[in-house]
């Protein structure tokens, strides 16, 4: 009586291994495919947040306005007087003047990188411009 009863049960461990795998190797698969399509997403906001804060914040924590990105001057004023403010000998915070200085560090590249932005444009129109001047003459 036990020979049937362990057969029985040896077939329906079988069969459920059988299932299992399937749908691991199916689930796989899928997120493979998940992976393929999001990774882009999540690489680029890695990048963004790598500073450790957004432009936005940052304008935001030094109390400016985006016209202000245009003169260095006025953020390296805004750092200065925030930054000694929080100074913890003072009586200050150094989580709020980490946060000044990320602020100022975050700014800086952004204004670097729209410098990079416009210069690549400016070379790019005077590639074109010369292009032109070449079909004509």
């Amino acid at each position: 009586m036990s020979g049937p009863f362990v057969r029985m049960l040896v077939n329906i461990a079988v069969m459920s291994a059988s299932v299992f795998s399937r749908a691991f190797v199916a689930a796989y698969h899928q997120a493979l495919q998940n992976a393929k399509q999001g990774g882009g997403t999540a690489a680029k906001a890695a990048s963004r947040t790598y500073g450790g804060m957004a432009p936005d914040e940052a304008l935001k924590v030094l109390n400016l306005q985006k016209t202000d990105l245009k003169s260095s001057a006025r953020i390296i004023e805004q750092f200065d007087k925030y930054f000694s403010q929080n100074e913890p000998g003072k009586g200050g915070s150094f989580y709020l003047q980490s946060k000044v200085y990320r602020a100022k560090e975050c700014l800086e590249r952004a204004i670097k990188a729209e410098k990079a932005k416009a210069g690549k444009a400016r070379s790019e129109a005077e590639e074109a411009r010369r292009e032109n001047a070449q079909k004509r003459g």
